[in-house]
């Protein structure tokens, strides 16, 4: 066979071979070759590994920040009548009092200066305030041979403090009542018995821890039975 008719055969080949080898790549391109993987979408591939995301504690809310107030200031000063003890209750106690007479008769019958110890009625320390009402009694007894003289003067008084919290506590005041007798003299042919008279007094005393008292006073008192009463005090006293 000549060279010419080979190359023609060989051509003639080629020729029909063409359509097949076009139509194989045309194939391969379209349809890929399946993947193999975790990615593979075909039916009986590998599902892909998913992990879970580690759990997470819930994280609570933050609790409020809570301020304490600022103390308060304390001070020393006092705070008014809080701070003050009160003596509105009744009392009583023991007084001591020397009674000097200004009257000339009355002291020529019954002496110049009685002395007495008895029951003793009324706060002596400060109240709740700077000054305060208050019921007083108290008792003189003098005997001087056959004649004697009782007096009781009960009234009302008014105290007015100083208005400090120290131990010794100055005081001034005034009082008005009823004054109550028992006098007997053998000279002026008067008997005993029991007569009353009013009077008023003006003092000033110290008062020492609410309990204890020193005080002078001054009282005016009408006559009765014809005797003046009127004269100045120095007591002292206790109260329970």
């Amino acid at each position: 066979m000549t060279t010419i008719a080979r190359s023609v055969i060989l051509m003639t080949l080629l020729a029909a071979l063409a359509p097949h080898v076009a139509a194989a790549q045309t194939v391969g391109t379209t349809n890929p070759s399946p993947m193999i993987g975790p990615n593979a979408a075909e039916p009986g591939a590998a599902s892909p590994t998913v992990t879970a995301p580690p759990p997470t504690t819930p994280v609570e809310p933050a609790a409020p920040a809570v301020t304490e107030p600022a103390p308060a200031a304390v001070s020393n000063e006092p705070s008014g009548d809080e701070d003050r003890p009160s003596r509105h209750r009744l009392m009583f106690g023991v007084d001591y009092t020397l009674y000097l007479p200004t009257d000339a008769h009355t002291r020529d019958r019954f002496g110049s200066s009685w002395s007495s110890l008895g029951l003793g009625i009324g706060g002596v320390g400060q109240s709740g305030k700077n000054s305060r009402w208050s019921p007083e009694f108290n008792l003189v007894i003098q005997t001087k041979g056959d004649n004697h003289v009782v007096m009781a003067p009960i009234g009302l008084s008014y105290r007015v403090h100083s208005g400090t919290m120290a131990a010794a506590q100055p005081y001034t005041g005034a009082s008005l009542g009823l004054l109550v007798v028992d006098l007997r003299s053998k000279e002026d042919d008067i008997s005993s018995g029991t007569s009353a008279g009013a009077y008023g007094s003006v003092y000033a005393g110290v008062s020492f821890k609410d309990s204890y008292f020193v005080e002078a006073r001054y009282y005016a008192a009408n006559k009765v039975r014809s005797f003046d009463l009127s004269g100045a005090s120095l007591s002292a006293g206790i109260r329970f």
